[in-house]
């Protein structure tokens, strides 16, 4: 199955008002499907979350192949293809 493939790279703050580098997340998306995007998180190497699934900290909580919304320490961050 052919996917659109672009990075688009998101620095989340992790924690309150106050937001560090050593305190922020870094989420780049790969891919974007129906209720599933890859991602690679701080730098990782890219995997494929699943609605509801949580890696270091990251929630996906919906995603389309336009878009994906995911919590990070009780934020919520959308990030869009193109």
């Amino acid at each position: 199955m052919a996917f659109k493939q672009k990075s688009i790279a998101l620095i989340i703050a992790a924690g309150g008002l106050g937001c560090t580098a050593a305190g922020a997340v870094s989420v780049s998306v790969a891919g974007l499907f129906k209720d599933k995007a890859i991602v690679s998180i701080d730098g990782s190497k890219p995997r494929t979350l699943s609605i509801g699934q949580t890696v270091n900290g990251v929630r996906l909580l919906a995603a389309d192949s336009d878009s994906a919304s995911f919590d990070v320490d009780g934020k919520r961050r959308t990030l869009r293809m193109g």
